[in-house]
């Protein structure tokens, strides 16, 4: 994993967590592969397509 890969997957993890009050291993999906899903766009962007694609719902 290169140090961009680390980055990228704590903000997304960050974000999870800020917003849906889960971590990336509550996804159920490994680091490799929320980033064959969802790498390509932005960790906001992946987060809120995951929260979309899953049906979460934002903290209040």
């Amino acid at each position: 994993m290169s140090d961009y890969d680390i980055i990228y997957m704590q903000e997304v993890n960050e974000l999870l967590l800020a917003t849906y009050s889960i971590s990336v291993l509550d996804t159920g999906l490994s680091c490799a592969e929320w980033q064959l899903r969802f790498g390509d766009r932005p960790a906001n962007e992946a987060v809120e397509f995951y929260a979309e694609e899953y049906g979460l719902t934002e903290l209040e």
